[in-house]
């Protein structure tokens, strides 16, 4: 694989199936306690936006991005966002039993 630069290989290094996403409805998992899906295997649904075509915010200190009306941070640094409209968890495929 070639990269633009040592960041995005470092960055590619680091996170190698990151995704940045937020959630379609905040209300539903502000709700819930996140800490549950910690350190678990996790299946999204959602919907994909290319991350430089989203709207800027308008009036930002730091430039921004938003997404259904919530301002999305791109920290995977990845082309994509994802707009999570369903999460649940999966079973370890590392540990037996879980």
């Amino acid at each position: 694989m070639i990269y633009k630069d040592v960041d995005s290989r470092r960055r590619e290094l680091k996170f190698p199936q990151c995704i940045s996403g937020i959630f379609a409805n905040q209300d539903q998992f502000e709700a819930k306690d996140l800490r549950h899906y910690d350190g678990k295997w996790v299946t999204l649904t959602g919907k994909r936006f290319k991350y430089s075509e989203l709207p800027d915010e308008d009036r930002p200190v730091l430039r921004r991005k938003v997404l259904s009306g919530s301002i999305i941070i791109n920290y995977c640094y990845g082309s994509n966002v994802l707009l999570i409209q369903k999460m649940r968890t999966l079973p370890n495929p590392d540990r037996k039993g879980n």
